[in-house]
């Protein structure tokens, strides 16, 4: 799922937000998940990244913890699947905002581990 964050300003009685939401809803007919909401408190624009497994295993080691700065590419979580150690990277940099798995838990193909603030 991609968060999109967007401050809602007005100029002249026309609203930002809804040529944002247009711009979205073409974002959302080509990836299926977009999602608008109020800009952060920071005040720039921001975006939360799912980060899914390409493969069906169990999770072995959690990487990253919540909060931490990662690089692209860098590993969130390692899974198991046919006695190999499996990274899950990060798809870009960002700052991880939730870790939604545990050590020993099973997933599958496409779950969302974590989610990432770009």
């Amino acid at each position: 799922m991609l968060v999109v964050k967007r401050p809602l300003t007005t100029t002249c009685g026309y609203s930002r937000a809804n040529s944002e939401l247009y711009r979205l809803a073409q974002w959302r007919a080509l990836l299926g998940r977009a999602v608008i909401l109020p800009a952060s408190d920071e005040g720039g624009p921001m975006a939360i990244v799912d980060v899914r497994t390409e493969i069906t295993g169990v999770v072995r080691e959690v990487v990253a913890a919540k909060g931490e700065r990662v690089p692209e590419d860098a590993p969130i979580v390692m899974l198991e699947s046919m006695k190999m150690a499996i990274p899950v990277s990060a798809p870009e940099a960002g700052v991880v905002a939730a870790i939604l798995v545990t050590e020993e838990q099973i997933v599958t193909e496409g779950s969302v581990v974590a989610r990432l603030e770009v």
